[in-house]
């Protein structure tokens, strides 16, 4: 009688516990944690980065660029070592796991800087998980008026400037890598590029790329002064010097351009050149007040 009331009281515990597992996966399921909702290199379908339901909020998978890292990016890094200007020179690795580490520890650092950065929900030696920082400012500006569109210029103009300050770079300085973040603050993202130079030449890379990746959205030299004039006022002097040299040597280009049968692309590469030195020139040389 003993042992057939021990053996009972097992059997209970034992279903107890099946209940109890149970609850647990099924919660788990419901909740949308890594369990339900697991990353696998099918999770990118052929893509650089996806966006993916992560813990039942959106976030952004992200592995590095096939065609910038491993076989093909060794190939292409040799290449563009051979170009004599640092400053031109894309980033390319050979290594998938180096280049994701690179990315990795400067998201940390900048966030340590208190840069708004995404926070590494995930990470692996094949692919991050990122949170999501908001919508980039070149799909804010796609649908915008032209006075938000400049509002928003100055505040990304404002906000590069105090990351540069904190002696600090993106790599690339678009708007296509800057967010609007809940809080109505300037966000970056993707740290791929790692440009040579010393801190003031690639900031001026950034600030250069940002006036370009800008033009797009603008067509009157006027509407672009107060974002580039509030970056020279609010960012470090040398990188728009540097940036304001090495307009001035790749300008001249323009009157080649003009007279070249001309691509969609080339077409945009003269007019962001044309605008940005129309709007440096009304910067650096204001008309007197009659």
């Amino acid at each position: 009688m003993r042992a057939h009331a021990i053996s009972k009281v097992i059997m209970r515990l034992d279903h107890f516990y099946s209940v109890l597992k149970f609850v647990f996966f099924l919660s788990a399921g419901l909740q949308g944690n890594a369990i339900a909702n697991p990353v696998s290199l099918e999770t990118f379908r052929g893509e650089h980065i996806v966006s993916i339901d992560f813990n039942a909020q959106k976030a952004w998978a992200k592995r590095p660029d096939p065609s910038k890292s491993g076989l093909k990016g060794c190939l292409k890094k040799a290449l563009v070592d051979l170009i004599p200007i640092p400053f031109f020179r894309p980033t390319f690795s050979c290594s998938p796991a180096q280049t994701l580490k690179a990315e990795v520890d400067r998201i940390h650092h900048l966030h340590a800087q208190d840069v708004f950065v995404p926070n590494i929900l995930e990470k692996t030696s094949q692919w991050i998980v990122l949170s999501d920082l908001g919508p980039t400012l070149d799909s804010l500006m796609a649908l915008a008026s032209l006075e938000d569109k400049k509002k928003l210029g100055i505040q990304a103009a404002g906000a590069l400037a105090a990351l540069h300050q904190k002696g600090q770079w993106h790599g690339r300085g678009e708007i296509r890598d800057m967010t609007l973040t809940t809080s109505r603050e300037i966000g970056f993202i993707d740290f791929e590029e790692n440009p040579n130079g010393p801190l003031s030449v690639k900031q001026a890379r950034d600030f250069l790329l940002f006036l370009f990746s800008l033009s797009e959205f603008f067509e009157d030299p006027q509407d672009m002064v107060a974002i580039v004039q509030n970056y020279k006022n609010q960012g470090p002097r040398w990188s728009y010097r540097i940036a304001r040299v090495i307009f001035q040597i790749v300008s001249p280009f323009v009157k080649v351009l003009k007279i070249v049968p001309l691509g969609r692309d080339g077409v945009r590469l003269l007019k962001a050149i044309t605008l940005i030195e129309s709007t440096l020139k009304v910067i650096e040389c204001p008309k007197n007040p009659s």
